[in-house]
C-alpha cells in the first residue's frame, strides 16, 4: 500500500513491511471435444509445476498527487504506461474540521485508449463502496459511505485524518497500433453530509466557511493526464527445460544436446518465441557449444574442460540476453574396475561367426572358439571445474 499523505497533503513515510513473495507455478490444460471455439480448459495434461519463488517490491516509481479539492486526494504513477498495462489509483479523503462527511460519490470518465476495469474499497470495516461501470468501461461512477458515523465527535475533531477508501483500477487498451500521446482522465465528486444522509430536508448544517454546497461540489471537475507509449520489447529470455550439460561425449565419441528457445517480452507483457529469429554464440566454445538455429546447445567431445558459468549470448535485433548453463566433465584418468584379469578359451565350445551365422549352421570350420566373460565396471567422477 501507498504511505498516506500527512496532514499537509504532503507523502506520508513508507511502511516498513516484512518480504513478500510469490511461488510461480504452471499447468497445461487442452479443451475436451473439438469444438476450439469454446475452448474450455476441462483435461489437464500436465499438472501444476513449481517454477520459482519470485520476491515482491514496493514500487519504485512516485507518484504524483491529483485533487479535486481540499477533501479528496488520489496519486497517479509517473511512469510511462504501454499497452495493456494496469495501474493502481488509490483514492483518499482527508477529514476537515466543521465538515463533517459521511459518503461521497466520485464519478471517472476515461478517454484516448484507457478504460475502468474496477473499484476495491481499502477499508472494509469502515467503508460500504458500490461500483457502477458503463459497459464500455469509459464511465465508471463509485458511492462510498462510512458504516459507522458520530456527528458529534466530527464536529469537535480538530485534526485533519487521511483515510484511504478505495482504488480504482484502470487498463490501457491494445486494440490501436497508433502511439498515444497521452490518456485522459475527468474526475467529478460530490459529498454527502450526515444531515443529507439520515434527514431528507433537514437543512441544519450549515456549509463551512470556504466551502461549496453539494450541488457545486458535483460541478467540480479535475483532469489528468498519463502519458501513454507504445509497445517495445522489454527482455530477451533464453529458456531451457535445464540448465546443466553433462559431457559424456569426450567417453563416448557421440554429441550430448540440450534443447533451447528463445522468447521476448514486451512492456506490454506479451511473449513471443523468435528463436530462429535470433543468432546466438559461445563465449568459450571450448566449454560449450550452440547450434546456428539457437534452439540447442551441445557438446561433442573435443570440449577441453568444464565450467559452472558457460555463457551463450542471445541477440535479437538490438536486445541481447544471457544464458548460463553448468558444464559436467569426467576427470581423468578413468577408474576401472574387472572382477577377473583372465580370460580364458572354454573348450568345446564354439559358436557361429555373426558375418556367416547361416553358413555356419552347416559349416563349422566357420565357427570362432567362446571365450569367458567379466563384467567391468567404470566409476566416473564429474567436476565443472578444471
Amino acid at each position: 500500500p501507498l504511505p498516506l499523505p500527512d496532514a499537509s497533503g504532503r507523502p506520508g513515510k513508507p511502511v516498513k513491511t516484512p518480504q513478500r513473495s510469490v511461488k510461480v507455478s504452471y499447468s497445461v490444460l487442452e479443451p475436451r471435444g473439438s469444438d476450439l471455439a469454446e475452448c474450455l480448459p476441462r483435461v489437464q495434461i500436465q499438472p501444476v509445476t513449481p517454477l520459482a519463488s519470485v520476491p515482491l517490491t514496493h514500487a519504485r516509481s512516485q507518484y504524483r498527487e491529483v485533487r479535486t479539492d481540499d477533501m479528496l486526494i488520489m496519486m497517479l504513477p509517473h511512469s510511462a504506461l504501454f499497452p495493456r498495462s494496469r495501474i493502481h489509483v488509490p483514492v483518499f479523503l482527508q477529514a476537515k474540521p466543521g465538515f463533517p462527511v459521511s459518503g461521497f460519490i466520485l464519478r471517472a470518465r476515461v478517454k484516448s485508449g484507457l478504460r475502468v476495469l474496477g473499484a476495491e474499497c481499502s477499508d472494509k470495516e469502515s467503508w460500504n463502496t458500490s461500483l457502477d461501470v458503463n459497459p464500455k468501461h469509459t464511465v465508471a461512477t463509485v458511492t462510498a459511505f462510512r458504516r459507522s458515523f458520530d456527528t458529534d465527535m466530527a464536529e469537535k475533531r480538530v485534526v485533519p485524518r487521511v483515510e484511504e477508501v478505495f482504488t480504482w483500477l484502470l487498463e490501457v487498451v491494445e486494440d490501436s497500433a497508433d502511439l498515444w500521446d497521452e490518456g485522459r482522465l475527468v474526475w467529478s465528486v460530490r459529498y454527502v453530509r450526515e444531515g443529507q444522509e439520515r434527514g431528507r430536508g433537514n437543512s441544519h448544517h450549515r456549509n463551512a466557511p470556504g466551502t461549496t454546497s453539494p450541488s457545486q461540489e458535483e460541478r467540480k471537475k479535475i483532469t489528468a493526464r498519463l502519458e501513454i507509449q507504445k509497445d517495445d520489447i522489454q527482455a530477451v529470455l533464453p529458456i531451457s527445460k535445464n540448465w546443466e550439460v553433462i559431457n559424456t561425449a569426450v567417453l563416448t565419441g557421440r554429441q550430448v544436446s540440450q534443447a533451447m528457445k528463445v522468447f521476448i517480452v514486451s512492456q506490454a507483457g506479451k511473449v513471443a518465441d523468435v528463436t530462429l529469429q535470433s543468432s546466438c554464440h559461445s563465449e568459450d566454445e571450448s566449454v560449450l557449444k550452440v547450434s546456428s538455429s539457437c534452439s540447442s546447445v551441445y557438446v561433442d567431445g573435443s570440449e577441453i574442460r568444464g565450467s559452472w558459468n558457460a555463457s551463450v549470448l542471445v541477440k535479437y535485433g538490438t536486445y541481447t540476453g544471457l544464458a548460463r548453463f553448468t558444464l559436467w566433465m569426467p576427470e581423468f584418468p578413468l577408474e576401472v574396475n574387472v572382477a577377473d584379469f583372465r580370460l580364458s578359451q572354454i573348450k568345446g565350445w564354439r559358436v557361429p561367426d555373426e558375418h556367416f551365422r547361416y553358413h555356419s549352421l552347416f559349416n563349422c570350420s566357420l565357427c570362432s572358439d567362446r571365450y569367458t566373460h567379466v563384467l567391468h565396471v567404470q566409476l566416473l567422477n564429474f567436476t565443472f571445474y578444471f
